[in-house]
């Protein structure tokens, strides 16, 4: 009887694996010819559940579930509703000591949880299921290929918010504890249980779990200090340092929110404007009645400078201040610094500083820009003495928010880091009141030795280090044996001096309490911002050299960008560094690591000052030029985070994955809700289709900031910009002035009306000027009232071509305007060809497209909150009136088929040189054209790259191999792409301009070298003129140039 019983369980074993080879065979043929298996993940799960005690079946059938899933659409949500999660954790419970079995089951569930949130739920609700993955971790420690999948299983696990908070994070940050120690040297597993205890972090829940137990913080600093030391690994030490921010975000001062919800009045968003009217005011050179200039081009409101927040100094005193362009040779400081990026992990480990010592943490706020200067008038002298408060006083006007978060509770005591963790007040939490016992020193730098507690490197330590580190070595790694053993160590020395940030309790065991942190050693610096294109939101005063500059957010930008930065300080103490972080910079690369420095304005003289902001020195004799300045800079990854963002209760944003930038809008009285390209009530989010709430995530995404180090030769006022400011007050003088010289030069009698035109293209939603300027040869132009002697523009004669330049169209950018004052410097010139081109082309010049963003200090974009770059493709009159009519006198001039070159002006914070961005032709096939010579595809592909290479003749900083001429999907609302393949103008241009320098010379460029490009600009478009005139050989002998030097391979050019 038995050994009837013993053959038939045997001959099911094998129909059991025959079933399994056959599903896994017919899954592979399926796959190859896009089919499935029907019915083969119920299956497969069946034979799991019902042999579960047979190894052999079990090994073989979660190969063949992995196979049956493979390339399956919804796979996740078949497995899950097929039994097929069930089975694998069967699987798991009961084999976990078997490695064959828990490799392929943990790498196929670590597949289906990391692609759905709802996979990921039914696996942790399992019964003992997050038990069996856990012990299965540490029961096969030491073997790669059982950790490595199972560590991606948590990632799938915690990256779910839903999953994650099933998940016990206790007893997750212990397994990974030992992981970390023993695969130091295997560093995709490091990265997988990082990436576990950085989502834990952003789970509330679990964060405050971690928060409370304090061993994932030590794990977390002690694993930062190896890596730190490890060039090779920076993204695992900056995956560590963010999740220590995460933590800890509550040891910082809330970043400002964007500025929402603008009211701006109807008439000055709606400016419908006829076409009578139109071509009147815009096009003077068909206008017999604009022969005469317009001299009622500006009225007093136009003085005027309005910003979103209050102004307190004179709108025109940038003018007042040094001028980039006065600007000599290039001294020495205008050379590239040369850290590189080898500062970043110093920084990064300077501030962790503030969660190992946040006694020493002042966290003062010196300046808001709603409050202006938060010191009291500060007299300077030559004398460089200044008075020192007595101990424990706080700085003279500073303020320290009381009380602090802690005191908050009836009992009085330091801070609990849990609460620390998980606050998200407005308030500025001060640390410099009260020491916070408990938290030893932790040594960061090489060599410095241990002090106040438990040495790191102490000989319990050690062993306690070397008793966990057993499975150290082998398959793990052993060459970091050693840096193991230090990071337990640390962590050991931690947790031997008491919970972090536990109230201490006074015993034998505890030395002397940390002495309180002298405050007013040296005065704070007194920081302003509200003038003209100033965009400091707040200064916080964190040691007692060094601040956090918060930037402010573009007005109504609800993505918070920020990337440049424009401000003053003064009352600095003479030869002292003061060190400076500008902490909520958005983008992950910038060119500080290349090189580049930031500018600084020195005024000369000023010894005495007003402190509040009321008032600047009005004379340029007070002053010198900008000159680049800064030591220790480098780009790092900032301890702050952006605000949280709204997202559907799936916990997608709107729109998708991504949400739609600009998608809160400005209220215009009259507009409801707003209006963005004819979508009604974009700006708000309410309920989905499937009715559910949108929600908040409680953690936003990781910030970046600069850091550098300035010493101030005096106590006066100075200025710091990311570029050479030009400013809205800066353009309208510049014009004033141009309009006013009524001769082209003092040796001629020819007049700047005879050449230059400005007309009024609309008004911002502010109700400031956008100028378009009209710069040819108007004597040279004859008007007829005939109308069979006109043309179809109304003029008589031949019709010259149209070039239509823009620029500023991002605030930022402030190179662009530069560019712009060369272009319009060079065709307001008494030059031979300058005279050509205006007898040749009629330039349509828009110098500042974005005036109130430029006026507001924002970075990219208008006070609709948009980028106006994105929006060429639909705009809308009320909401982007510059570009809404700037396109409509483009179309116009296109319509007329006289528009030959359109370029739009900009600036670039990631990259070197000046380059260009442009289209290139559309193949046949993509205009559904069946047959296309290929010698016309080939000449067009030559020809968008005239210019370009013409420019990069006339001008060194330009880079020809730099240059760009494909379109993405995420630049079809550009303005080049928009007159390109919209209104049919293939020579549409962008002309990018480093914000640095020039990669050849290491040398930053200057306000001059700008402008060097605008004639650089000028010289090729006059060379591309003569080329073209000279006749089809001389046209086809350059294009033949420019084959070579681009490496098109057009065949047909060289034939």
């Amino acid at each position: 009887m038995h050994q009837s019983a013993s053959s038939a369980t045997t001959q099911d074993t094998e129909t059991a694996l025959q079933t399994c080879r056959d599903l896994q065979h017919l899954a592979k043929s399926a796959s190859s010819n896009g089919g499935t298996v029907p019915n083969g993940v119920k299956i497969i799960s069946t034979l799991i559940v019902t042999h579960v005690n047979v190894p052999e079946v079990v090994q073989v059938a979660v190969v063949s579930l992995s196979a049956v899933l493979t390339g399956v659409p919804h796979a996740p949500a078949l497995a899950r509703l097929e039994g097929g999660v069930k089975a694998c954790v069967t699987a798991l419970q009961n084999h976990t000591d078997r490695a064959k079995i828990t490799a392929p089951v943990t790498k196929l569930l670590a597949r289906l949880c990391s692609s759905s949130a709802m996979t990921a739920v039914a696996f942790v609700k399992e019964k003992r299921a997050l038990d069996s993955l856990l012990r299965t971790i540490n029961t096969h420690l030491a073997d790669h290929t059982v950790v490595s999948p199972a560590c991606d299983l948590l990632v799938g696990l915690s990256r779910h918010d839903k999953s994650a908070k099933l998940l016990p994070a206790s007893e997750v940050v212990s397994v990974l504890r030992d992981v970390l120690v023993g695969y130091l040297g295997r560093w995709d597993v490091c990265s997988s249980s990082l990436r576990v205890l950085k989502n834990l972090a952003k789970c509330e829940d679990a964060r405050l779990t971690l928060l409370r137990s304090t061993e994932c913080t030590k794990l977390l600093l002690g694993v930062s200090r190896i890596l730190a030391r490890l060039p090779e690994r920076r993204k695992l030490f900056k995956r560590a340092y963010r999740t220590l921010w995460v933590l800890f975000q509550g040891l910082l001062p809330a970043l400002p929110g964007p500025e929402m919800r603008l009211e701006v009045a109807e008439e000055a968003a709606d400016q419908p404007m006829g076409d009578e009217e139109m071509e009147r005011k815009l096009f003077p050179e068909i206008s017999p009645q604009s022969a005469v200039p317009d001299t009622e081009i500006y009225s007093p409101e136009d003085s005027i400078v309005s910003r979103v927040r209050a102004t307190v100094v004179s709108p025109l005193h940038l003018p007042d201040a040094p001028t980039a362009e006065r600007s000599g040779e290039m001294s020495q400081s205008e050379m590239f610094h040369s850290d590189g990026d080898v500062l970043v992990a110093r920084a990064m480990l300077h501030e962790l500083e503030r969660i190992l010592h946040p006694s020493r943490v002042r966290n003062e706020l010196v300046y808001d820009d709603f409050e202006g200067p938060l010191v009291s008038q500060v007299s300077t002298s030559n004398n460089n003495s200044y008075q020192q408060a007595a101990p424990g006083a706080a700085p003279t006007g500073s303020r320290t928010v009381t009380p602090p978060l802690w005191e908050t509770d009836s009992t009085p005591g330091t801070p609990d880091l849990a609460d620390l963790g998980s606050s998200r007040t407005q308030r500025l939490p001060s640390f410099g009141r009260r020491a916070v016992s408990g938290v030893g020193r932790v040594p960061i730098e090489q060599g410095e030795q241990a002090t106040n507690g438990a040495a790191v490197g102490s000989e319990t330590a050690q062993e306690n280090a070397t008793k966990q580190g057993r499975h150290i070595g082998g398959k793990a790694g052993g060459q970091l044996t050693e840096m193991a053993v230090a990071a337990l160590a640390t962590a050991t020395a931690l947790e031997g001096r008491g919970r972090v940030g536990a109230a201490a309790k006074p015993g034998p065991s505890q030395g002397p309490a940390p002495a309180a942190v002298p405050t007013g050693d040296t005065p704070p610096l007194v920081f302003e911002s509200r003038f003209e294109s100033g965009n400091l939101r707040r200064a916080i005063r964190v040691y007692d050299r060094e601040y956090d500059l918060q930037i402010a957010p573009d007005a109504n930008d609800t993505d918070g960008r920020c990337q440049w930065f424009f401000l003053s300080v003064a009352a600095a103490v003479p030869g002292l560094p003061y060190k400076f972080n500008v902490v909520n910079l958005g983008k992950k690369e910038s060119l500080y690591n290349a090189g580049m420095r930031p500018l600084l304005c020195r005024s000369e003289t000023a010894e005495h000052f007003p402190i509040n902001g009321t008032a600047h020195p009005t004379s340029s004799q007070y002053w010198r030029e900008w000159a680049r300045a800064g030591e220790d800079i480098c780009y790092y990854p900032a301890p702050y985070r952006s605000p949280p963002t709204q997202t559907r209760g799936n916990g997608q944003t709107k729109g998708g994955n991504r949400r739609r930038r600009g998608s809160q809008n400005l209220s215009v009285k009259g507009l409801g809700n707003g209006v963005r390209n004819g979508e009604e009530n974009e700006g708000h989010l309410t309920k989905s289709s499937s009715g559910k709430e949108p929600v908040v995530r409680g953690v936003g995404s990781g910030l970046h900031g600069v850091t550098f180090t300035l010493q101030l030769e005096h106590s006066g006022l100075h200025y710091l910009a990311m570029c050479y400011p030009y400013t809205y007050s800066d353009l309208q003088q510049y014009i004033r002035n141009m309009l006013h010289s009524r001769l082209l030069t003092p040796t001629t009698s020819q007049s700047i009306s005879d050449i230059c035109r400005c007309s009024l293209l609309c008004r911002t939603l502010k109700g400031h000027r956008v100028d378009a300027l009209t710069i040819t040869d108007f004597p040279s132009l004859s008007f007829s009232d005939n109308p069979s002697e006109c043309t179809s523009d109304g003029l008589v004669g031949p019709e010259r071509p149209y070039v239509v330049i823009t620029a500023r169209v991002h605030p930022g950018e402030t190179n662009a305007s530069w560019m712009m004052n060369g272009i319009l410097d060079f065709l307001l010139g008494p030059s031979d060809v300058a005279e050509r081109l205006r007898q040749t082309y009629i330039f349509k010049c828009i110098p500042m497209l974005n005036p109130d963003g430029v006026i507001n200090g924002s970075y990219r974009c208008s006070l609709a909150g948009v980028d106006l770059n994105r929006c060429w493709g639909n705009p809308n009159r009320k909401r982007h009136p510059s570009i809404y009519y700037c396109k409509r006198m483009i179309d116009r001039i296109a319509r007329s088929g006289r528009l030959v070159l359109f370029c739009d002006l900009h600036g670039h914070s990631r990259k070197e040189d000046v380059f260009v961005y442009g289209c290139e032709p559309l193949r046949g096939r993509e205009v559904d054209r069946d047959c296309v010579d290929p010698r016309d595809e080939a000449e067009a592909r030559a020809r968008v790259r005239l210019l370009p290479y013409l420019i990069s003749r006339q001008n060194p900083a330009f880079v020809l191999p730099k240059c760009s001429f494909k379109v993405s999907k995420s630049k079809l609302g550009t303005g080049r792409v928009v007159v390109c393949r919209e209104l049919g103008v293939p020579n549409s241009y962008t002309i990018e301009a480093s914000l640095a320098g020039c990669s050849t010379t290491g040398r930053h460029l200057t306000a001059s070298d700008y402008k060097e490009v605008g004639y650089a600009f000028c010289r090729a478009l006059a060379d591309a003129t003569d080329a073209i005139e000279g006749g089809p050989e001389t046209e086809m002998d350059l294009l033949k140039d420019i084959d070579a030097a681009c490496n098109l391979g057009l065949v047909m050019l060289s034939a």
